[in-house]
């Protein structure tokens, strides 16, 4: 009664084999279509809203922004104050 060992599952078939899993998108001895391809886009540019001119907008403000903080840091004093222009002084909480 307690001593019998569980009966075992009954073997299950294989799945079907479809057409489709065999194509040749994994097939790696062909070309890839997308990054084997050397065709360039013929209306391509470095100006406007292309990652080229993205990128260098972020690294030139990049590096202003740590130019204008090294700057506050070894003269200690504000950008609006280095130039001589009027700043609200009563912004400062210290």
């Amino acid at each position: 009664e307690g001593d019998a060992a569980p009966a075992a599952a009954p073997a299950r078939a294989a799945p079907p084999s479809n057409p489709a899993w065999r194509g040749t998108v994994l097939d790696e001895s062909l070309p890839d279509p997308v990054f084997d391809d050397t065709y360039e886009y013929k209306g391509r540019s470095k100006v406007g809203f292309v990652t080229y001119a993205e990128l260098l907008n972020a690294r030139m403000a990049m590096m202003g922004f740590t130019i204008l903080f090294l700057q506050e840091l070894l003269f200690g004093k504000g950008v609006l104050q280095m130039y001589g222009l009027p700043y609200d002084s009563g912004a400062f909480l210290g």
